[in-house]
């Protein structure tokens, strides 16, 4: 039982809470939370909970817990995300935590047709037995706004 998905999570809530923060607005740091969060993960690496050779009831508390952990960073992550969007404007938003640029497959809504990046340039579009999907690039670290728009070709594959 490793605790590596849990501090990934908690990884995510501090990036895009940083930025949530840097971006101003109303949204505000969930500092006691965050501290409360680190401290289980801390707390399930003593020394008999991390390699699993505790107790069937320890296991299932740290289990629990665990559970608990990701629960929590994934409730503050989507509030720091959501400071970030702006859901009036139709816009969908490509997030991507990573340390390197990367383009994502992602579905578009029913009644869009294609969709177009920040900058106004049309993306592949490819249809898949039912959605309709883009292929649409995310910078390291950041995000992109996808709008309704044309597609820039359909793909085939080979």
């Amino acid at each position: 039982m490793g605790s590596h998905r849990r501090e990934l999570s908690l990884r995510e809530v501090e990036r895009w809470g940083s930025a949530g923060v840097a971006a101003g607005g109303d949204y505000a740091y969930t500092e006691a939370e965050m501290a409360e969060l680190w401290r289980t993960v801390l707390l399930m690496q003593f020394h008999d909970i991390l390699p699993g050779s505790s107790i069937k009831r320890v296991h299932d508390e740290a289990e629990a817990a665990y559970a608990g952990v990701v629960d929590g960073a994934r409730m503050c992550a989507g509030e720091a995300v959501d400071a970030l969007l702006d859901p009036t404007d139709g816009a969908m938003v490509v997030l991507n935590s990573l340390s390197w640029e990367r383009s994502m497959l992602v579905i578009l809504p029913e009644h869009w047709t294609g969709a177009t990046d920040a900058q106004g340039a049309p993306l592949t579009a490819q249809e898949a037995d039912g959605p309709r999907l883009v292929e649409a690039p995310a910078p390291a670290r950041g995000w992109q706004t996808l709008r309704e728009g044309e597609a820039a070709a359909n793909y085939q594959p080979p």
